[in-house]
């Protein structure tokens, strides 16, 4: 088996000893002179990091689909829940994405920035597009007595949203969990260690005091903000203060 991880040259191994090839090239049809419509391909992510990258994902969802097939044909899958978390991005470079973005398969070369279609990968850019996958996945749910439970959530989240998520369905709760249920909330917030911030009304980089706004026909209100930045600093310093000086276990304690 392999990792799904950072450098993700193994995939190339695995290729050639399987003889399973996954295809990150550009196709396109053409119709030549006779009329006869030919598909021809361009390198687009061949031989890229970002192309190894999605080889690796393409091979992570085949080995879950595998998975899932197992517990099937052991009987283990009737009273089962799959719950699937990224712990993080890929760890790719920003550089990584212009190739992506920005490949022109007629050329094979990347689009000029001054071209019309050309889509600039800023550091805000960058950041909104290093989301994980979070995936509750049972039977019941895909096609049996709760299909009509199955929805797809827009609200971000964060990973400490994780276990209060999932106890809420399953009936268990930790009165000491930072994060929320993401299905009886209506707005959300998620923090960054580095104090950045993110709702689905903008992104806001702490560093730099700057923000972007992720809809511009939203309504930003005059403390919104400053009661986000707070709320931020808060979580990090109660997060920081749980791992450093192990206060769970300590509760009860003089601490003074």
């Amino acid at each position: 088996m392999l990792t799904n991880h950072t450098p993700f040259s193994d995939i190339v191994r695995y290729e050639e000893e399987s003889g399973d090839v996954f295809e990150v090239d550009y196709k396109m049809e053409i119709t030549n002179d006779d009329g006869e419509v030919e598909i021809i391909s361009a390198p687009y992510m061949t031989d890229t990091k970002l192309g190894n990258y999605i080889k690796s994902v393409h091979y992570a969802d085949e080995a879950i689909g595998e998975f899932l097939v197992a517990l099937e044909e052991q009987g283990l899958l009737e009273d089962t829940v799959v719950i699937i978390y990224g712990d993080h991005d890929s760890k790719l470079k920003k550089s990584e994405f212009n190739r992506y973005y920005n490949y022109d398969p007629e050329t094979d070369k990347l689009l000029s920035s001054d071209d019309p279609d050309y889509i600039k990968v800023d550091d805000y850019f960058y950041e909104l597009n290093r989301s994980v996958p979070f995936i509750i996945w049972s039977k019941d749910l895909a096609d049996g007595s709760l299909s009509h439970l199955k929805v797809e959530n827009e609200i971000v989240m964060g990973m400490i949203d994780a276990m209060p998520t999932i106890g809420n369905m399953f009936g268990f709760t930790n009165k000491y969990a930072l994060g929320h249920d993401m299905f009886n909330v209506t707005e959300n917030v998620v923090v960054f260690p580095s104090s950045n911030w993110l709702t689905n009304k903008l992104y806001y980089n702490s560093a730099k005091s700057a923000f972007r706004q992720l809809n511009i026909d939203d309504e930003i209100p005059d403390d919104y903000i400053s009661y986000y930045s707070n709320y931020a600093n808060t979580i990090i310093e109660t997060s920081n203060d749980i791992i450093i000086y192990d206060l769970i276990k300590r509760i009860g304690e003089n601490t003074d």
